[in-house]
């Protein structure tokens, strides 16, 4: 099945028997895993969650598609929790949050 997603000038096409959505989203949690040992091999349990967390949480914007906000919305999936600003106010969040 293939579905199209035309939202102005763009049209994106899924073909839906390529979904890798578990896929990515483990190999998100096993890269933010993998650099909390890499900075510091004795990571806490605190510090590989957040890695891990951190790594997936830009994803967390495929909820928007069971509110209609559609794919090429700026909210949509890529949308701004895969910005650089949004990775900078994360980032900020957590010093402040977890910051010694």
């Amino acid at each position: 099945k293939v579905k199209l997603l035309n939202d102005g000038p763009v049209t994106i096409v899924i073909d839906s028997k390529n979904k890798h959505d578990m896929a990515s989203l483990f190999g998100h949690g096993l890269v933010g895993y993998t650099l909390s040992k890499v900075i510091d091999s004795k990571s806490n349990k605190v510090l590989i969650f957040l890695a891990i967390a951190s790594a997936i949480l830009p994803d967390i914007d495929v909820l928007a598609f069971n509110f209609g906000i559609s794919y090429l919305h700026p909210l949509g999936h890529r949308g701004f929790t895969h910005s650089i600003v949004f990775a900078i106010i994360w980032a900020l969040f957590l010093a402040f949050m977890f910051g010694k």
